[in-house]
Formats: structure tokens, sequence, C-alpha cells
């Protein structure tokens, strides 16, 4: 992810899809976290798998919602 980041900024970009870092990620150090967000969404199958489809889910209306396609649902 820090990768990618670097490159869209290198080459005058903005990166989209910050996703907060809370309690629930287990690590001691990623370059991929930058003022508290991860740039992009971190996933870890091996030992959170069952937190990947909601923070899939979340993390795609968060990317719709920084390129300004959030289209609302109907109730």
């Amino acid at each position: 992810m820090e990768t990618l980041g670097a490159k869209v900024m290198e080459r005058g970009g903005e990166p989209a899809g910050f996703w907060l870092v809370d309690d629930s990620y287990e690590f001691e150090y990623s370059k991929s976290v930058i003022d508290g967000v991860f740039v992009g969404l971190a996933l870890d199958d091996d030992n959170q798998s069952h937190l990947t489809e909601e923070r899939v889910q979340m993390w795609v209306e968060i990317v719709l919602e920084d390129f300004g396609l959030m289209v609302p649902v109907p109730a």
C-alpha cells in the first residue's frame, strides 16, 4: 500500500481510500500508516479473516465517496 500511495503522490495524484487504524489491528509498525491512517485498506486474512468482508464493504463506500461517486441507496 505504501509503495502504491507513494507512486500516486510522485505523479501529482492524491491517494484515496484512507482507512483508520483502530484497536482491531494488531501490529507494531507499518510503512502504510501515515498520521494514524492506512494508505489504503489493510486486510489480514490469516488472523482476521472474519473482519475482511465488512472492511471491504466499508472501504468501497469510502473510495466511492472520495471520488464523488456515492449513490444513495433507496430504503
